[in-house]
């Protein structure tokens, strides 16, 4: 039926019917590694939750996977679908897999914000617009450590990739190499799951600079980290914003660095001072 159907130049959604059709037959008769190979086919045309839902029931969470990978290929995931993805990585404790979604989610990250001009800022909040909001600084190094537990950042293993090299990957590649993920989403199951370098690296690709200074300060154990990134990679209204919220811990972890930021922001800017971004500094209160 599918050679006639293919023949005749029957239309995509005859094709696809077929094909759900052979993968009905293939999983009632237990085939599931079959039966995925003719479901991917029907990706566009059949509900993601007809096939999604047979899997879940079947606990075949290796071809659920596939599945949901390819809806993300497609820019075809929703945020529940990114959760259920990232849910079967944990628990199939692939950190192989987890360091590939998270790289190449950063490179389409970082590709939809060259694409759109938005380069620079890192004093995003909290939301971002779902990982599509502003990138920090072009040429800031993205790191990615390989499968470390929670509260552990840094160290061999380290993967660092900048904007520049992110964008001449997308560029370069003949078959796609981003995934498209809500960035809340992931940030979200990462952390929960305890994988806190990859959840940081995301942070950092959507200029997500709230979950960015949470991660480092309460995650990760990492005073130093998270000062170092205020005082090098946020300008001055932001940098106060964020030290009204993280204030108290950084105090309390690192008195002295966290003083200077706060005199630094009590001075108006000067040309030596400015840092990032300049002026409208003003006093934190």
């Amino acid at each position: 039926a599918l050679d006639t159907a293919r023949a005749v130049a029957a239309p995509p959604e005859v094709i696809a019917a077929i094909h759900q059709q052979w993968g009905d037959a293939l999983y009632s008769d237990g085939e599931c590694d079959s039966a995925m190979s003719q479901y991917l086919q029907t990706i566009g045309f059949l509900p993601p939750s007809y096939v999604i839902r047979r899997f879940l029931e079947a606990q075949r969470i290796q071809n659920l996977t596939v599945y949901l990978e390819a809806l993300h290929l497609r820019d075809l995931a929703t945020i529940d679908h990114t959760t259920l993805l990232l849910n079967c990585y944990t628990r199939l404790r692939d950190t192989a897999k987890l360091d590939d979604f998270v790289r190449r989610g950063c490179i389409a990250i970082l590709k939809r914000n060259l694409e759109g001009g938005e380069v620079g800022g890192g004093g995003g909040g909290e939301g971002g617009g779902g990982g599509r909001g502003g990138m920090e600084k072009s040429g800031e190094a993205l790191p990615l450590k390989r499968g470390l537990p929670k509260g552990k950042v840094g160290g061999r293993g380290e993967v660092a990739m900048t904007s520049a090299e992110a964008a001449a990957a997308t560029a370069a590649a003949a078959t796609p190499t981003e995934l498209y993920f809500d960035a809340e989403t992931a940030i979200r199951v990462l952390r929960n799951s305890g994988f806190t370098s990859h959840a940081l690296a995301i942070a950092r690709a959507a200029g997500m600079s709230d979950h960015v200074l949470s991660l480092l300060i309460e995650d990760a154990k990492s005073p130093s980290e998270a000062i170092a990134y205020l005082e090098h990679h946020m300008p001055r209204r932001p940098r106060a914003d964020a030290l009204r919220k993280f204030g108290r811990s950084l105090v309390a972890a690192l008195p002295g660095a966290t003083t200077r930021l706060l005199m630094d922001l009590c001075v108006p800017p000067t040309a030596a001072n400015a840092g990032l971004g300049g002026g409208g500094g003003g006093g934190v209160r």
